[in-house]
């Protein structure tokens, strides 16, 4: 073997152990991610999915490419916003764990996070508890032109999403799917107070592109971006389960005024 051949070979492993390492580093948690960039996924409960790639938000249509070449990949899923542990994922008309091996895991709460990424994906989920000060609440309520009464949701949510040490309050408040049929018109409401300014998120007033009764709940904060600030993830219950909405919101700046934007949704 002459000193040329030996340097072919030697260049040839190189380039195969490069390879190797590329390939490793692009199929972290199981997902063969597509370029460098920040790549990220997000499951919520059975019925969304969306996707952060080439500095965009996107939804993940159920039955897409995108999404089979996630068949069978792992993610690190939560239940009832606890980790549970990371699993290969499988759809067939419901999501499906397993472990490495195959063997499947049962889960009780259909309504699961499940994450994967190429970056560090944070995820953050706050527990609610009920409005004790009404006063943003009448202001808006009185904004709307809305009573706030026989209501079904009544929650305010605490949440540091701009990373400045200082929790922003979440308010969510809805008539939506009452135990007992009212004559009151049903609306749901949410919106953000910080340093005592309200920042609307969203509203459903019988006027809404989804046109059908929703109650709210944030389903966790998620920054999905990698931006150090997170994203809210909003969800819509509705009377049959395979209607839910799931929204995700940014808080954006345009024009030097803060506010938030939908970013993708089901």
């Amino acid at each position: 073997m002459n000193k040329t051949t030996k340097v072919s070979i030697i260049i040839i492993v190189i380039i195969a152990i490069c390879t190797l390492v590329v390939l490793a580093l692009s199929n972290r948690n199981g997902v063969v991610f597509k370029s460098s960039k920040n790549e990220g996924y997000v499951i919520v409960g059975q019925h969304a999915m969306f996707s952060y790639h080439n500095n965009k938000f996107y939804n993940v249509p159920f039955g897409s490419k995108v999404m089979n070449e996630l068949d069978w990949h792992e993610f690190t899923v939560l239940e009832d916003y606890k980790v549970k542990g990371n699993y290969l994922l499988h759809y067939d008309e419901k999501w499906y764990l397993f472990t490495k091996d195959k063997t499947a895991v049962n889960y009780e709460n259909d309504n699961i996070i499940a994450l994967t990424a190429n970056y560090n994906m944070h995820y953050e989920y706050k527990e609610a508890s009920e409005i004790v000060d009404n006063e943003y609440v009448n202001k808006v309520a009185d904004e709307k032109g809305v009573l706030v009464e026989n209501l079904t949701v009544n929650e305010e949510v605490h949440m540091d999403i701009d990373s400045d040490n200082k929790p922003e309050t979440f308010y969510l408040i809805s008539t939506a799917l009452p135990v007992m049929p009212s004559d009151n018109k049903e609306y749901s409401i949410v919106f953000m107070v910080k340093d005592k300014k309200i920042y609307p998120i969203y509203d459903n007033l019988g006027k809404e592109m989804l046109n059908f009764s929703c109650k709210p709940k944030i389903e966790g904060f998620i920054d999905l971006n990698g931006n150090n600030n997170y994203e809210v993830i909003l969800s819509c219950s509705t009377i049959s389960p395979l209607e839910q909405r799931v929204i995700i919101y940014e808080m954006v700046s345009k024009k030097g005024k803060k506010q938030f934007e939908i970013k993708a949704f089901n």
